[in-house]
């Protein structure tokens, strides 16, 4: 009787396990919550797909019940040489660990993780085509997650105090980097191999902390850190931290060169010419302003930037150029709009 009974137990545990996996529509997906009535939510996680171009829908439907899809299981598409493209659905919150690392075909341009709260170690380390990403404020990243990408720019969200450990580690594309006045303190490797990495706008006054001395460490060599004002300048050359890879010679205050600055924020300012609406994107607007002037230097419109995509509507202005000047923090850049 004993034997029966623990016969059945057992087909019956394979069975539920079984029953947690299905695939549909070429992805694989596991149950992560299931329940019955009530208002909780049934949800699931992609597991793996053999598609090249992976658009995640955000609900999934199996044996009469529909799925939220939530997240991206550890180690999903690790090694994963076939998917070229992702799309991430407004429902999906967490990406595991691991869960693209070294996906060597994957090109995107932006990876968006728009919608995204949290991402695990490592999870896009070596995809080295990703050459432009969307962070939102309120992500939170673990160790790794764009280390060694091809990412060219990235915006640091200003909800961030504290910089995720490798967060661009070996992230050679990158030029320069603006760090929020919300940071407070670096960590493990933030910079570690950015070779090429040639400018770093800082917005606070006191010297960022910078526990582990590796976090700025193997930068371009002749690397020049832009400070706001005569006080930060005197703190930082007194801070050993910052004075170990900047000599006092390159501490200087000042902004990011325009160039870099649109680059770094991936700024797109569109259409231009215009007949009225002027639309701007970017990687991340908020802590943002736009002003237009005319060519006298009068202001003649204002507003504030946020989310990643604004527009202004100088639909009643008089045909001409006018002048369009972006302002983050303590940096800025001025483009000529013309109005038809």
């Amino acid at each position: 009787m004993k034997k029966t009974l623990l016969l059945f137990i057992t087909f019956l545990t394979v069975g539920f396990v079984n029953a947690q996996d299905f695939t549909v529509g070429d992805i694989s997906y596991t149950i992560t919550a299931s329940v019955v009535g009530g208002d909780a939510t049934d949800e699931v996680a992609v597991q793996g797909s053999t598609l090249a171009a992976l658009d995640i829908p955000s609900t999934v439907e199996n044996g009469g019940v529909t799925y939220t899809v939530t997240s991206v299981e550890t180690l999903a598409f690790q090694n994963n040489s076939t998917i070229t493209s992702l799309t991430l659905p407004s429902t999906l919150k967490t990406i595991g660990s691991n869960a693209f690392n070294n996906c060597s075909s994957l090109a995107l341009d932006p990876l968006d993780l728009t919608h995204v709260t949290s991402v695990g170690s490592y999870a896009f380390y070596q995809s080295s085509l990703i050459t432009s990403v969307i962070v939102p404020d309120g992500i939170t990243f673990a160790d790794g997650v764009l280390r060694n990408t091809g990412l060219t720019s990235f915006t640091i969200p200003a909800s961030w105090t504290t910089l995720p450990n490798q967060m661009l580690r070996d992230c050679t594309s990158i030029t320069s980097i603006n760090i929020p006045s919300t940071v407070t303190s670096l960590s493990a490797a933030n910079f570690r191999g950015c070779t090429n990495l040639t400018e770093i706008q800082v917005n606070s006054s006191t010297p960022i902390a910078v526990p582990n001395a590796n976090a700025i460490a193997t930068i371009n060599a002749g690397a020049i850190l832009y400070v706001p004002d005569a006080t930060a300048e005197s703190a930082y050359e007194a801070d050993a931290a910052w004075l170990a890879v900047f000599d006092a010679s390159r501490i200087v205050t000042g902004t990011l060169s325009t160039k870099n600055l649109e680059q770094e924020l991936g700024f797109s300012i569109y259409p231009n010419p215009t007949n009225g609406v002027v639309s701007i994107q970017s990687q991340q607007l908020n802590n943002a302003q736009v002003s237009v002037y005319d060519l006298n230097g009068r202001a003649l419109l204002s507003k504030p930037l946020n989310g990643t995509s604004s527009e202004i509507n100088i639909s009643n202005m008089a045909s001409g150029v006018y002048l369009l000047k972006v302002q983050v923090e303590n940096s800025e850049f001025v483009k000529r709009i013309i109005k038809q």
